[in-house]
């Protein structure tokens, strides 16, 4: 057959069958318990090696697909593993245009993970030169609010010594570890750093050097501008609004 199906199972009576098809293959070891293989280059439209297909409206609880084991060691449950000659492709695809409140991809219940890591992207070696390893891109012009195109919320009320954000390097040359560029924004702000009433002995920016013969070129703080002034052109700016008549600085 070309357009047809080899192989049809109708259920539409099942309700709480353990499954329509089932395999059981408790001995397996490296045999593999399915296989579908096509050596088929123009799968092209609506081509699938594999399709679950659900066309219910709703389903508030409903899981379509699970993969689930009950190994307690370094098994990998689901592995993708394209051709190391996959150049422009996608390894894994999730499209949910409709989406509003929903959760493109969640893992939650993460609170017993020690020296673990939620995700992990590496690079191994060192021949990556243009390539972006994460890259998050938005095209919204009226993202307002609690929007956001990344959040980092920290919610725990005390960590002592926990650093919560990191950008670590061990390059030793003209390396830029953090870079904000703002090409065309006019009124915005690059760099906004909201502190609390609640702060006391804390600073909301802090840089330091244990060695200053390190940074002595161009100073711990180096403020450069290489545009043209105007008669309203600040390098350095601070406005002080206190309320409080105590001394300061």
């Amino acid at each position: 057959t070309t357009t047809g199906s080899l192989l049809t199972l109708t259920a539409n009576s099942a309700t709480t069958a353990a499954g329509v098809f089932r395999i059981d293959a408790n001995g397996l070891t490296s045999g593999i318990g399915a296989v579908i293989s096509s050596s088929a280059t123009a799968i092209t439209g609506a081509g699938r090696l594999l399709r679950v297909d659900h066309t219910g409206a709703t389903g508030t609880t409903a899981i379509l697909s699970e993969f689930a084991s009950a190994a307690n060691d370094e098994t990998v449950i689901v592995k993708i593993t394209a051709s190391s000659l996959l150049a422009a492709g996608v390894a894994l695809d999730v499209s949910a245009a409709a989406m509003t409140t929903g959760k493109g991809i969640d893992m939650s219940d993460l609170d017993a993970i020690t020296t673990g890591k939620a995700i992990h992207v590496d690079a191994t070696g060192i021949t990556q030169t243009s390539g972006i390893l994460v890259h998050l891109d938005s095209a919204g012009t009226v993202i307002t609010g609690a929007g956001r195109i990344f959040l980092s919320d920290h919610t725990g009320a005390t960590t002592t010594s926990g650093i919560l954000n990191e950008f670590k390097t061990a390059a030793t040359d003209e390396t830029v570890v953090v870079q904000i560029t703002t090409a065309a924004m006019i009124d915005g702000v690059a760099l906004k750093i909201d502190g609390t009433t609640g702060m006391t002995t804390g600073s909301l920016i802090r840089a330091a050097s244990s060695t200053a013969g390190a940074v002595a070129t161009n100073g711990i703080v180096s403020v450069r501008s290489t545009g043209a002034y105007t008669s309203t052109s600040n390098v350095g700016f601070v406005d002080v609004l206190a309320s409080a008549t105590t001394a300061g600085t």
